[in-house]
């Protein structure tokens, strides 16, 4: 969906769940595949964030700000 100047993309489960602080206190951060889908909005400037408890379930909600197709034309010139 639209939220305002970004794409918003939300996925969520009824499943199990689990506490995201124990697993930081643990020094379980995410697995590698979730990692890198966040270093890479992070440097479009996006953000991945998840929500979840145990017994209720999981939301994974990713923001991506909308990209101006002329700057995008204009760095890729720059690096030609």
């Amino acid at each position: 969906s639209k939220d305002g100047g970004c794409f918003r993309i939300e996925v969520s489960d009824d499943g199990t769940g689990f506490d995201t602080r124990e697993r930081r206190r643990a020094g379980e951060d995410m697995g590698f595949g979730l990692f890198s889908i966040r270093e890479q909005f992070r440097h479009y400037g996006g953000t991945l964030s998840i929500d979840s408890r145990r017994g209720i379930g999981t939301r994974v909600t990713l923001l991506l700000p909308f990209v101006d197709n002329a700057s995008i034309k204009r760095e890729d010139d720059q690096h030609d």
